[in-house]
């Protein structure tokens, strides 16, 4: 749930609210907690590196790469 006292108003939370698409990230970002919370370390990596996924497409061994907001938006909207 989210916290509405101004504690819970951290400086990363209020950039992504104040960005272009806050609300919505704001929204993705609740639903993702509620559904995937529980979940430990191991089997959130099994999800977020799966075949085809994101993380694959753009893993290079020993480099740091990017993974656009593009490329998880399209993703996600193949697998629904």
């Amino acid at each position: 749930m989210l916290r509405t006292d101004e504690q819970a108003f951290t400086p990363s939370l209020m950039k992504i609210w104040t960005s272009e698409y806050g609300v919505a990230a704001l929204e993705c970002i609740i639903e993702t907690l509620e559904k995937y919370g529980d979940l430990d370390a191991f089997r959130l990596v099994d999800k977020t590196h799966q075949k085809g996924g994101p993380w694959e497409r753009v893993y290079k061994p020993g480099q740091n790469c990017e993974i656009t907001d593009e490329l998880i938006t399209l993703y996600h909207k193949y697998v629904q």
